[in-house]
């Protein structure tokens, strides 16, 4: 059977959906300001989230803003270009299993069908449905397996490398259910996600992490992959990607879906990922420091975390320039950091640091804008009044420009 490529053009990123990837239909903004398609952020509501999916902020509201001019910039657009991007037949479910099974096969044909089924998956949501309803995880995962065994006693073909990145890029395209997570999340398929985590090509880095935050919907998967050696420092390594968006944006939502049990925190901070973030935050978009952020501030909830900011000689100064001069949910997440090191270290030196960086002034600033968490900043400023007379710099700052 031939599998003829389709003529494709380049959708611009702004008019894909951030959550399905796909060409916007019905364009809305939260009240975070991103714009979703109204199908998909639906599906992200009622399932019971009261986040933007793509800055994790928590959101005042749930009321969902009709964005018209992107509506029509797409209609354009998709009028301009409609001979060439028609929307593309969902393959069913015999051809699926068809191209599966030439997959199983050995050499070049078997990687060519691995490819245009990984292309078939980037499509659209329901060719990826129709590969899990045709059984293709199962398949997946077994020439994943058979790809990769030989690599701890021997260097592993070029062919069957570039074998286990395509699976790997479709598995983490295809949703799958709690049973088969449970399935991937095993010893041999985690110990090859990881291999590819930490030695693959970019895009198989990537889709390696995206994988990992799927697989970690659970508590006890999330421990599971947590344990697995080597996953904290392949999410570390992929954070020092020259600022890679995708990578950094990759790990980081791995790194949050990884961190909510304290095990996993503390593993996290061994593998050195608060010095990693401290090192990128100055330097990274505003989105991505959001994402850092909210990182750190679940780092900071156990003592290992605490103790690695501590002994950062730049991290409160880091943190401290987050307050105010970056965007409300940064400067949210900044605070709360501080708050906690603060909080927990009982060292005046710390609340002096802390001071000498202007955060007092910026706490004050926050307390007269702030109409919630005011509780919470008045006991920060008593905490560290007791520093104000050690401190010449404490009630100055640059205030924002708005």
């Amino acid at each position: 059977m031939a599998w003829d490529d389709d003529i494709e053009v380049s959708v611009p990123c702004l008019f894909r959906c951030p959550i399905s990837l796909e060409l916007m239909k019905d364009p809305v903004s939260l009240a975070s300001g991103v714009t979703y398609d109204r199908a998909s952020i639906e599906r992200w509501l009622e399932a019971g989230h009261n986040t933007c999916p793509a800055t994790m902020q928590i959101l005042s509201n749930k009321d969902l803003t009709p964005n018209h001019t992107l509506r029509r910039l797409i209609q354009a657009w998709d009028v301009a270009n409609a001979q060439i991007c028609s929307p593309k037949a969902a393959f069913d479910l015999g051809q699926m299993q068809l191209l599966l099974e030439d997959a199983c096969m050995k050499g070049s044909t078997g990687l060519d069908r691995l490819k245009k089924l990984r292309a078939k998956a980037k499509e659209s949501a329901r060719n990826c449905r129709c590969i899990l309803d045709s059984g293709g995880i199962p398949v997946l995962l077994s020439l994943l397996e058979a790809s990769s065994s030989d690599r701890k006693i021997a260097p592993v073909p070029s062919s069957d490398i570039e074998c286990c990145e395509a699976v790997l890029g479709i598995l983490a395209l295809v949703p799958a259910d709690n049973v088969l997570k449970r399935i991937m999340a095993s010893s041999k398929h985690l110990s090859s996600i990881i291999w590819l985590l930490r030695t693959g090509s970019m895009d198989a880095r990537i889709s390696a992490a995206v994988l990992l935050e799927n697989l970690a919907s659970e508590r006890e998967l999330k421990l599971v992959i947590g344990s697995t050696e080597g996953v904290f420092t392949g999410l570390v390594q992929l954070l020092k990607t020259n600022f890679n968006q995708m990578a950094l944006k990759a790990s980081l939502r791995a790194l949050v879906a990884l961190c909510l049990p304290r095990a996993n925190r503390v593993r996290a901070v061994a593998a050195g990922v608060v010095h990693a973030l401290l090192e990128l935050l100055p330097d990274i978009a505003s989105i991505t420091a959001e994402h850092a952020l909210a990182v750190m501030e679940l780092l900071c909830r156990c003592a290992e975390g605490r103790a690695a900011f501590n002994q950062h000689a730049l991290a409160i100064p880091v943190l401290a320039r987050k307050i105010c001069l970056s965007s409300d949910v940064a400067s949210e997440y900044a605070v709360g950091i501080l708050w906690a090191i603060c909080k927990h270290s009982g060292s005046r030196s710390i609340h002096l640091k802390v001071v000498e960086a202007g955060v007092y002034a910026k706490l004050l600033f926050l307390l007269q804008m702030e109409s919630s968490n005011k509780r919470k900043l008045a006991q920060f400023l008593k905490l560290l009044q007791d520093s104000l007379r050690y401190s010449p710099k404490a009630c100055s700052f640059d205030k924002p420009n708005n």
